[in-house]
């Protein structure tokens, strides 16, 4: 079923390095129950475990950081038992941008007439390419659109630069009222184009262009077979395919709101 602008996050397919952070608790997790099982009367670490596995745990992140306050080693197992490594050639990183004139309350996509699905605009990154040009770069790269990024109050886990630091030097884990070209939200799923398994990440940049412009022909890739389309901000949820581009779309008209811009949608 297609889900609108007012849609709740659905469960994430990514693996646990790359979804939402839900962790789990001991009773969750059958490699932690049996660690404790297997070490529990021979070390530190086994009896820790054993100890967080009886008392049980609080809630998701809480929970994480009581048990570094109770059990440093029982803390620091979680971590290493959550943490996976990708090799640079599983995992490809593409960028695209939700662009939107503002003045006419429009939002760019892409028709893609080989699948037949209206999508967002995006592309691998290129090496050395930073994520934000790459997006940039592709964008006009599959639609022939001149785009300028968008400077939006992006709630966002990059540090601010050392002059707005805290005079204690301590960052926030959340940098917010600070406008930025940062990524307004990524989309993680299994690469269904490459011949060998791997994972896909796609980073959304807000970005600014106007409507009436003539697009540049003969910028797309030969095998590239995409129609250009400008379309109503309030019709995107229901032209759009995927759900994941559906909640970039609303995610940059919130924080273009938050940041004190007017636009119908």
């Amino acid at each position: 079923m297609r889900r609108g602008w007012q849609s709740t996050p659905r469960n994430s397919s990514c693996p646990h390095h790359l979804a939402a952070p839900v962790y789990p608790t001991p009773q969750q997790h059958p490699h932690f129950m049996n660690l404790c099982e297997v070490a529990k009367d021979s070390s530190p670490v086994g009896e820790a475990l054993a100890r967080r596995a009886q008392c049980g745990s609080g809630s998701e992140a809480n929970g994480w950081l009581a048990t570094m306050a109770v059990d440093p080693l029982v803390w620091l197992e979680r971590i290493n038992m959550s943490m996976d490594f990708c090799p640079a050639d599983a995992f490809v990183m593409s960028c695209g941008t939700v662009t939107l004139d503002l003045a006419r309350s429009k939002v760019l996509l892409i028709w893609n007439k080989r699948i037949q699905i209206y999508q967002l605009p995006k592309g691998r990154r290129n090496i050395d390419e930073s994520m934000l040009n790459a997006a940039i770069r592709e964008t006009y790269e599959e639609t022939g659109i001149r785009v300028t990024p968008l400077r939006l109050d992006i709630a966002t886990r990059a540090t601010p630069p050392a002059d707005e630091q805290s005079n204690d030097g301590a960052n926030p884990q959340v940098t917010e009222g600070r406008p930025s070209t940062e990524f307004v939200g990524a989309c993680f799923y299994p690469d269904p184009q490459s011949d060998k398994p791997a994972f896909k990440g796609v980073f959304y940049f807000a970005a600014t262009a106007d409507s009436t412009a003539n697009p540049q022909r003969g910028t797309q890739e030969a095998w590239e077979n995409l129609d250009t389309c400008w379309v109503p901000i309030a019709e995107a949820a229901g032209k759009l395919r995927f759900q994941g581009e559906i909640d970039a779309v609303r995610k940059t008209v919130e924080d273009v709101r938050k940041t004190g811009y007017t636009i119908d949608a």
